[in-house]
């Protein structure tokens, strides 16, 4: 099973309890950029923003984590605390890459994009609303919000993607 999730610790350790090494995380990508740059002055935010952009988009697993590497190496010098947020995550953000499937699966696959900004949505109603208005208020946030939602493109290829899941993954997946 392929999951992605942020980056709670909690239910990363949930997650490996449950499921064990039946499952892969894929950190969600967006998530990982906002806790490493969270800290740094716009400019500086935005040149490693591109930076790291550029790596997850390579197809080649090992040149990614080179790349990630000399990343987190430049970040931790700039801020210590977002180099070691970017080296904690950094093979759990690769998992799409190591299976050799990335061109075929949807960056989709790598972030929580739609679920934060539904939240987001909701939450600016939800707050100092009655029990009862919040569904109805949820449900109305995901009215507006669907026609604008990703799509997993290529989902023909999911069971390839499944298939080199099993394959090149076949040693314990990384939870980290």
């Amino acid at each position: 099973m392929l999951l992605t999730l942020p980056g709670n610790v909690a239910l990363h350790a949930a997650v490996s309890r449950v499921w064990g090494g039946r499952v892969w995380v894929q950190r969600c990508l967006n998530t990982v950029m906002a806790e490493a740059l969270s800290g740094l002055d716009p400019d500086e935010a935005l040149r490693f923003r591109h930076r790291l952009r550029q790596a997850w988009q390579q197809c080649d697993a090992s040149q990614a984590r080179t790349n990630l590497q000399q990343i987190t190496a430049a970040l931790t010098q700039v801020n210590r605390s977002a180099g070691s947020v970017l080296a904690y995550a950094l093979e759990s953000t690769l998992t799409l890459q190591r299976t050799g499937r990335l061109l075929h699966s949807d960056r989709g696959l790598r972030v929580l994009n739609s679920l934060r900004t539904l939240l987001a949505r909701a939450g600016r109603r939800l707050t100092a609303t009655p029990v009862h208005q919040r569904e109805m208020h949820l449900c109305a946030a995901r009215l507006e919000l669907e026609p604008r939602l990703r799509r997993v493109r290529h989902a023909t290829y999911l069971p390839q993607l499944h298939a080199a899941l099993k394959t090149s993954l076949s040693s314990k997946p990384s939870n980290t």
